[in-house]
């Protein structure tokens, strides 16, 4: 699995409608998103979430970053298919596939349109305290830099002769230890400069915080809030009263074995 796939959590500096939306609105889209996909099975419904959430990515003018981060799991993407044909079935693989796409979709329009400072203040009005809520932040906030980290590492480590990708599957997996040694020490080093940084600049001293920019919820937000709360509705609905979406029967296809 490539790096790549890690570029979904990167943020993008932007000023555009979805940018500008209330990070607990972006939540709460990729929270219903995920119940559909775990509710449904069935292609179509696969197709259509999919085609939202295309509209999504044109709005954030980020398609360029999407293409990237699922180019990075084409790797995860052919296990899936040729361990589910082969002990499964081939529409089993595919199914996944689509459920993993737009996992990965709804992801990274999240965390591609919201800026860490946003969402730690979005989970603190959620009645989460503020140093998890930092935390979990900033946890995020690493992991384009642990990625980017990982690909120097990658290269220094080439040019002074390693050899990464050939031999067995065993060999291989000896030749990320040069990798992980000098990765985790760094990231160490870096957690004791976090809590230094923290710690000088008195963090958590005072209970009670103010914020520059603070987010709240807009006309906007409440709209999109309540479309996604009556597409959550419907899917619950027609899974309880429609178990096998007969409505969509002619929709539903099996790929020949």
């Amino acid at each position: 699995m490539s790096m790549e796939l890690l570029s979904a959590f990167d943020f993008i500096d932007r000023d555009d409608f979805v940018h500008r939306l209330d990070p607990r609105t972006k939540l709460f889209l990729v929270i219903v998103y995920l119940s559909l996909l775990i509710m449904f099975k069935q292609y179509i419904v696969h197709l259509f979430l999919f085609s939202t959430l295309i509209i999504w990515i044109i709005l954030a003018r980020m398609g360029k970053k999407v293409i990237k981060s699922i180019r990075g799991m084409a790797f995860l993407i052919f296990f899936i298919i040729f361990f589910n044909t082969l002990f499964s079935s081939l529409n089993l693989g595919i199914e996944m596939t689509f459920r993993l796409i737009n996992i990965i979709i709804a992801f990274s329009i999240f965390f591609q349109t919201t800026h860490p400072d946003d969402l730690t203040q979005a989970i603190a009005k959620m009645g989460v305290s503020y140093p998890i809520a930092f935390s979990f932040s900033l946890a995020f906030r690493f992991i384009p830099t642990l990625a980017n980290e990982v690909d120097t590492i990658t290269k220094a480590q080439k040019s002074r002769g390693l050899v990464m990708q050939s031999g067995g599957i065993f060999q291989q997996v000896r030749a990320l230890f040069p990798l992980l040694v000098p990765l985790i020490t760094n990231s160490i080093k870096r957690a004791f400069y976090v809590a230094e940084s923290l710690e000088a600049r008195s963090f958590g001293i005072q209970k009670k915080r103010t914020q520059l920019h603070p987010v709240r919820l807009r006309f906007a937000d409440w709209i999109i809030f309540i479309f996604l709360l009556v597409l959550l509705a419907a899917g619950i609905v027609a899974k309880i009263y429609q178990p096998q979406l007969e409505v969509f029967a002619i929709f539903t296809f099996e790929f020949p074995m």
